[in-house]
């Protein structure tokens, strides 16, 4: 049997049963293996673990993106909150992909000035009804339709002060201004109504101290009239002389202006030292205010006229798309050669084509403004919005990116880029576009779709017009208006023509300072020396080297001693001196400030002029600085929205009644004044008898060349 065995092993044929010698030796095969493969895979490993690094640095050693990269992914990539949703686990959306038809129809607008307008009306209906807590949610919805508009701020300054709320008025008035600096509409505004205002102050301040200087230098004036007319060697007097000169010289009807320019010329005479200065200076501000070629003041009209070219530019940049804005900018568009004029145009003709959906009729406006100055930003952002809207978001991108070389700190230009990125999906770089749009000012207000969604298109900025580009336009415009056409509605009051005017106020100053430097009189005494009574050299008696009136000079002659000629001088000067301190006191109760001017305290003259000019400002001429309304300038309005259009050319729409603010707070000024001019009489009265009771004896001194003893 064992012999079988064996030759059975050695034979090594398996009949397919068991075989105990074969199965042994198979057992002896795979132990040889096991122990084999206990060294062989872990050097397998080793080697593996060894070889694995190298593909992944020849790997990240080639060209290939790191998009194309395999990352293992959670379960559910969407389930953390913090996960950075990009291209890099999204599919890419191609922005070529968007059909065309997709494009909004009209594409929606980040605000709504319409909006803004109805509600600042109701805004406007409900403060005139006293509930001004519905007026100023109105208001609030007026600022998020159409942000940063002047004529809102300017109300809600108004209405600060009418509700004594000096919060909202000392954060309202600063952005104002602010606001009314950056645009040029509002700014011109300013600059146009704050003249008109300026030149009616001094007008009414250059009357208030005509008037006073009338008051104080009549006497002399009717010293001088009478001599002129009457050949009496005393020149006795006459003090209804002195009304010649304004009854003359209103028959003759110059004019406010004139005619102040004439009584002044007379009144500049006969001031003398620091009393002349404040009715030269404020004739010189005249002058100047209506000289006719200031450029500040004459380019500002056209943005006030709502029938210019450049109002129509500002509304087609600011306003909905309007067909009748449309026609107007084809037809002067069609009839213009000039180079930056059909500039401007094909911009606002542009921004008006995108509005309504023309995206190819915009985009080649568009492109005709970039062919003229390729570092056009407003059209090159505008073809990149149209673009946008027609669905190609990257070359919109690239647009933008090209509008951003030429101007990089504006704060839209990544607004609109972030919209572009939203639409491809690619939200980190949204919103870190998002994030340097606030970094350079801009905070998108809240906003509401009001066609749905727009096709999923979220609404873009259109640049307007900039301030090179207005100033430019009302320029090349102001030549066609007349100079201060803003003044035109006082033209009756101020008299001449602007030209006329300016050379006739210039004239008359010439020749006051002419009379003034060249009148041989003017270095001689204009008064008695005893009592003070108005002289000159040749109704003036010379005794002992004094100036003195005939009485007083007959008095001399006649006193046979120093010690009688004393005493009689001495009770002339008291009783002189008594009358003049109730002079001066009656001018100080008449017209506050005259009283002050008449024993030259000039100071306290000019701050009581100044307040009596502003109450009267505040009563007749207040309404010209209405900031809220859209045009109120009364040189441009029919003569039926006038109340009166020669007498009184105040817009019907601007007056606001007797109890509005201003003229109560005219009044109310104005009555103040006059009470300050009842107790300044009486202190006045009180306090100069002691200058004036007893005259003052000068030294001797020698008698002018010039001047002789009358015979």
């Amino acid at each position: 049997m064992s012999e079988l065995v064996d030759d059975h092993c050695k034979s090594g044929v398996g009949h397919g049963r068991a075989n105990p010698c074969c199965g042994a030796w198979w057992i002896n095969r795979q132990a040889a293996g096991r122990e084999l493969s206990r060294l062989v895979w872990p050097a397998l490993l080793i080697l593996s673990l060894a070889w694995w690094p190298i593909p992944a640095v020849v790997l990240a050693q080639s060209s290939a993106p790191l998009d194309t990269l395999i990352q293992e992914e959670p379960e559910n990539p969407w389930s953390q909150f913090n996960r950075n949703n990009s291209r890099k686990v999204l599919p890419d959306v191609q922005a070529t992909t968007v059909p065309q038809a997709s494009a909004p129809t009209r594409p929606p607008r980040l605000d709504d000035p319409v909006g803004s307008i109805y509600q600042f009306h109701l805004a406007q209906v409900a403060a005139s009804s006293g509930n001004f807590d519905l007026a100023r949610e109105k208001l609030q919805l007026a600022n998020q339709a159409e942000p940063g508009q002047a004529r809102l701020l300017w109300w809600q300054t108004v209405q600060a002060l009418r509700e004594f709320d000096p919060g909202s008025y000392l954060w309202a008035l600063p952005m104002a201004l602010r606001t009314a600096v950056r645009d040029p509409v509002p700014r011109n505004r300013l600059v146009l109504q704050g003249h008109q205002m300026a030149l009616l102050w001094l007008a009414l301040f250059w009357s208030v101290l005509a008037l006073a200087y009338l008051l104080r230098y009549w006497r002399f004036l009717c010293h001088d009239l009478t001599a002129l007319l009457y050949r009496e060697p005393g020149h006795r007097l006459r003090p209804w002389i002195a009304l010649l000169l304004p009854l003359a010289i209103i028959l003759l009807r110059p004019g406010w202006l004139p005619a102040l320019a004439l009584i002044s010329i007379p009144l500049c005479i006969k001031a003398r030292g620091k009393a002349r200065w404040p009715l030269l200076v404020v004739w010189v501000a005249v002058t100047l205010l209506v000289f006719p070629k200031w450029s500040w003041i004459h380019h500002s009209l056209p943005v006030l006229d709502p029938q210019s070219e450049t109002s129509l530019l500002v509304k087609a940049a600011r306003m909905p798309v309007s067909p009748a804005i449309q026609q107007d900018l084809a037809q002067r568009l069609a009839v213009t050669a000039e180079g930056k004029r059909k500039q401007r145009l094909m911009l606002a003709s542009a921004i008006q084509a995108a509005r309504s959906g023309a995206y190819d009729q915009s985009s080649e406006l568009f492109q005709a403004v970039l062919a003229r100055d390729a570092g056009h930003v407003a059209a090159r952002i505008g073809l990149a919005n149209n673009t946008y809207y027609l669905g190609r978001f990257d070359a919109a991108l690239q647009e933008y990116a090209v509008a951003r070389t030429h101007a990089p700190l504006r704060p839209e230009i990544p607004y609109n880029m972030a919209q572009a990125y939203f639409r491809k999906l690619f939200l980190p770089e949204a919103g870190e576009s998002m994030k340097e749009a606030r970094r350079l000012g801009f905070e998108p207000p809240d906003w509401e779709d009001s066609q749905g969604k727009a096709n999923g298109f979220t609404p873009v900025i259109y640049l307007g017009f900039t301030q090179a580009e207005i100033a430019a336009s009302t320029a090349w415009e102001a030549r066609d208006y007349p100079v201060l056409a803003h003044l035109a509605a006082w033209r009756h009051w101020l008299g001449c023509p602007p030209l006329p005017l300016f050379a006739f106020l210039l004239a008359s100053l010439a020749i006051a300072l002419g009379l003034t430097i060249g009148w041989s009189e003017q270095k001689d005494p204009r008064e008695c020396e005893t009592c003070g009574w108005i002289i000159c050299s040749r109704c003036t008696v010379v005794y002992s080297e004094r100036w003195l009136c005939r009485k007083c000079g007959q008095t001399a002659e006649r006193s046979k001693s120093e010690m009688v000629m004393a005493t009689l001088l001495k009770n002339r000067s008291r009783s002189q001196g008594i009358a003049r301190a109730q002079r001066v006191s009656w001018l100080a109760r008449v017209l506050p400030g005259a009283g002050h001017l008449a024993v030259d305290r000039l100071a306290g003259a000019l701050v009581r002029f100044c307040l009596l000019a502003l109450s009267l400002h505040l009563i007749l001429f207040v309404w010209t600085l209405d900031l809220v309304t859209r045009w109120d300038m009364p040189g441009l309005i029919l003569a039926s929205e006038t109340i009166h259009p020669y007498w009184f050319p105040l817009p019907k729409a601007a007056w606001q009644g007797v109890v509005s603010a201003p003229f109560i707070g005219g009044l109310l000024l104005l009555g103040i004044l006059f009470l300050l001019a009842q107790l300044d009489g009486a202190q006045l009265r009180q306090s100069l008898p002691k200058q004036f009771l007893i005259a003052a004896i000068e030294p001797e001194r020698k008698v002018p060349p010039a001047v002789r003893k009358p015979a």
